[in-house]
């Protein structure tokens, strides 16, 4: 479904393989997700995004449509049909796995069927979007569910350049800074943000998942955030954000959790004698964030520096190129270039 998603297991009867057993299956360190199609209904799939031997995320996609579904709903679904569905798996990697699962949490910008496009109608409407930094998916139609092509983009350029390998299909366009500065705005204003602020797979200090409770948004638990100047929050919340994808990468690599010294680093840097909580990064100390980031870098075991390293930069790239603004506006825009340069030398 997604190009250059490894094909596990394709269409099998799913009272054969019950879909939402299959994940036990899978090893501690592989990323993938299911696909379900119904019989009775064609056109639209669920999607279970499957992070080692458990399903993160519910979702539901149409050619036209998504949406994140609970696992109730997905459950219901298979009663309702009697397992009158099949059942699909791909393994995919990280990157694969993260970019289309974001794009079920992100608002598009440009949404449309370039069949009949020219070359210039298609430039003319990206650059009008005013979209710079964000992912770019192309839907083809292929049996018995869409091809799905993604790629990360980071100026108009760069957009213009991947939008035009492709003639047929429909193109859907996310702006990663508008979708933030939304969030921003939401969470200013004290409602409660759009999901998709953090990557996938955030995990807390100790390398459990955040509870999956009904009516909540599992993915993106909103901390408490510290009282003071809006703009301050939204800085606060931001770095957050960060530092939850970076210990969830962390406690990935570590096989669940953080050990010892990398507790001993987090506990320096934020003092935390009842259990770490996201909420203790505030306008004061979010910066110490970045050298949390550097020292956990600098002191991990040498033959996981590499991919811990890999990690922090990817989280560091997105802080910066998403937030730029917002860093700018709050004189953290050096730091975090500063920081980013001295992991990659």
């Amino acid at each position: 479904m997604i190009s250059g998603a490894l094909e596990i297991i394709y269409g099998v009867d799913a009272g054969l393989v019950h879909p939402l057993l299959l994940p036990a299956s899978q090893g501690p360190e592989k990323f993938g997700y299911i696909v379900i199609t119904y019989e009775d209904s064609p056109d639209v799939f669920d999607i279970l995004f499957v992070r080692g031997d458990r399903v993160e995320e519910y979702a539901g996609l149409h050619h036209d449509l998504r949406t994140i579904l609970s696992e109730k709903s997905v459950r219901m679904c298979l009663a309702a049909c009697a397992m009158r569905c099949r059942v699909y798996l791909f393994s995919v990697s990280q990157q694969g796995f993260d970019r289309f699962r974001r794009t079920f949490h992100t608002v598009p910008s440009v949404n449309v069927v370039i069949d009949r496009l020219s070359r210039k109608q298609l430039s003319s409407l990206l650059i009008g979007s005013g979209c710079k930094n964000g992912i770019l998916e192309v839907d083809r139609p292929s049996h018995p569910f869409p091809l799905i092509v993604l790629s990360r983009f980071h100026s108009a350029e760069e957009l213009l350049r991947e939008a035009f390998r492709f003639r047929q299909g429909r193109m859907i366009v996310y702006d990663l800074e508008l979708n933030a500065l939304i969030r921003q705005r939401g969470e200013i204003a004290g409602t409660c943000p759009l999901p998709g602020d953090r990557d996938p797979g955030d995990v807390n200090a100790t390398g459990g998942t955040p509870a999956d409770t009904e009516g909540a948004d599992p993915v993106n638990p909103v901390p408490d955030t510290p009282p003071g100047d809006s703009g301050d929050t939204a800085l606060a919340a931001v770095f957050r954000t960060a530092l939850a994808e970076f210990l969830g990468a962390v406690s990935e690599l570590h096989g669940g959790k953080l050990g010892k010294k990398m507790e001993g680093i987090l506990n320096q840097l934020f003092p935390h004698p009842g259990g770490f909580d996201p909420g203790i990064v505030t306008p004061l100390n979010a910066t110490r964030v970045l050298e949390l980031i550097e020292e956990f870098v600098r002191r991990d075991r040498f033959d996981r520096r590499a991919r811990v390293k890999a990690r922090a930069l990817d989280i560091l790239k997105d802080l910066y190129d998403i937030n730029h603004e917002l860093l700018r506006k709050h004189g953290v825009e050096d730091k975090v270039q500063s920081c980013y340069k001295r992991l990659e030398a």
